[in-house]
């Protein structure tokens, strides 16, 4: 198939964050729920799709396996071990 793509495994060390960007979508709309709205995306409520939240993290990461799409693909699963390399 040809599809170039990577899969990475992290070890973080720090602090993630989680969030709903629903919240975050530019609407006309009264003042007080554009407030609620960021209150809601700050306080990590969930939102009504799963699938719109996204992470923020701060801190350390290492990469500690890749996997390449193509062998997922291919139902190879090859995985490149970089030995505790930081990225």
């Amino acid at each position: 198939m040809g599809e170039k793509g990577y899969i990475l495994e992290l070890n973080l060390t720090g602090k993630l964050y989680r969030a709903n960007q629903q919240y975050l979508k530019a609407v006309a709309a009264p003042l007080d729920q554009i407030r609620m709205n960021a209150f809601k995306y700050w306080s990590g409520a969930s939102g009504e799709n799963p699938a719109e939240n996204e992470y923020l993290f701060e801190g350390f990461v290492k990469v500690s396996r890749i996997v390449t799409l193509e062998s997922i693909i291919d139902g190879e699963c090859l995985v490149e071990d970089l030995g505790g390399i930081n990225k």
